[in-house]
């Protein structure tokens, strides 16, 4: 008896992805398969359900407050004025979210959760197409398909960032991974559109900025011209609120606020700052221009052609260098912001092979431990020999990026 096949078949993406190639969009699906993506779901499912009535502090004083003063105030009328220190689009999300009569804590982890499976999804189409034509390419594509989608939505920071934390880091993530993919695609109207709409949820989103400062100057078909693209559709996103509120920079107000709401060197991160100082206001410029300075290295040593930007591998590697560089140098970064980098190194070492897999295994485990020591413990269960590991590994990381010959590791690999 013949076997049962399925085949997916990404048709609204096949545009996006310019390729011609029908195969590149169906793979062919067997019943273990589809067992396992079964049972995987299921499985992430669950962990998240166990978590689902953990009050986090974020919960407990900010999130539910600003839910209730919302309700009370008539859902988005209540918008009229400032409700908390996010971003406008999630406090319209928030307003819209009272006019459900449900747990709030529930409604706020179910919208995460499911940016959560759509990240999933999208890393796994990233896995069967984008690395075609990388270093990698002979890549085992129905091993990519299970692997992609499981590390992913069972990734230990994911599962907890939404489901136990309570926290929409999914959300700006989920954006800013397909701004990344149309920038590797060229379709650079789509990227801003995609980084607007990132930044619009998150200020975290400006961490990525220089990795289009880097694509500008490698290669030199960018129009600044998208640059309004990002701004009008990050502006455009508070447009309920400036209709309520009669504020056309209301945006722009909460974010300024935000850049000076945390005046500490470092919060539950492996920070460079851990073994230099705790002085936010003597070394916070300090902090800012040394990690400045590193970002400029790495322009121009893309400027020189020491790194490419051709494939996506390329641009995922880049994008890692400068997340982890501003997790470490830059002054008031806290354990969430880790989000995207473990994101960004598990994509590499779950499709292009296992020479990321030690980078991967150390930023997650460092992560995983900075989430438990908030959540659960209450106290830091940083220490120097898990920051000094943490930075040395960003250093090798760093070093084989750029000065390996070729852009090659310097130490043999396989997928």
């Amino acid at each position: 008896m013949q076997q049962l096949r399925d085949i997916i078949i990404l048709k609204g993406l096949q545009n996006l992805a310019g390729k011609s190639n029908h195969e590149e969009f169906c793979l062919p699906l067997r019943p273990k398969s589809i067992v396992f993506f079964l049972i995987v779901t299921l499985l992430a499912i669950i962990v998240r359900y166990i978590g689902r009535d953990v009050i986090s502090q974020d919960m407990e004083l900010a999130f539910l407050p600003w839910f209730v003063t919302m309700k009370n105030g008539g859902g988005l009328n209540a918008l009229n004025k400032q409700v908390g220190d996010y971003s406008l689009l999630y406090q319209t999300i928030v307003a819209c979210l009272t006019y459900i009569d449900a747990n709030p804590v529930y409604l706020y982890k179910i919208i995460s959760v499911l940016f959560d499976f759509l990240i999933a999804f999208s890393v796994l189409y990233f896995s069967v197409n984008c690395f075609v034509g990388s270093s990698n390419a002979k890549v085992n594509k129905k091993r990519n398909l299970c692997l992609s989608y499981a590390c992913v939505i069972l990734l230990p920071t994911m599962v907890m960032n939404s489901a136990y934390w309570g926290q929409c880091d999914s959300l700006y993530t989920f954006f800013l991974l397909w701004s990344i993919w149309f920038l590797y695609k060229e379709s650079y109207p789509l990227s801003f559109f995609a980084l607007g709409c990132s930044l619009a949820f998150k200020l975290q989103a400006i961490l990525l900025l220089p990795l289009f400062v880097y694509a500008y100057f490698s290669k030199r078909n960018i129009h600044l011209f998208n640059i309004i693209i990002a701004a009008i559709t990050f502006w455009l996103s508070g447009i309920v609120v400036y209709i309520c509120r009669q504020n056309l920079f209301a945006n722009i107000e909460i974010y300024s606020n935000q850049v000076t709401m945390f005046k500490r060197m470092w919060m539950n991160v492996p920070s460079f700052w851990f073994f230099i100082t705790v002085d936010y206001n003597k070394f916070y410029l300090v902090a800012i221009g040394l990690t400045l300075l590193i970002l400029g290295i790495g322009l121009l040593l893309v400027i020189n052609g020491r790194k490419k930007m051709n494939t996506f591998e390329q641009i995922i590697e880049l994008a890692v260098f400068i997340e982890w560089t501003c997790i470490i140098f830059l002054p008031a970064m806290h354990d969430r912001y880790t989000y995207v980098l473990d994101l960004l190194l598990l994509i590499l070492a779950i499709v292009v092979g296992r020479k990321y897999f030690s980078y991967t295994l150390v930023a997650t485990i460092t992560s995983t431990i900075t989430y438990i020591s908030y959540l659960f413990t209450g106290q830091v269960l940083l220490n120097s020999w898990i920051v000094f590991l943490y930075i040395l590994t960003w250093l090798y990381y760093s070093y084989n990026l750029f000065f390996c010959s070729t852009n090659k590791y310097c130490y043999p690999t396989s997928a």
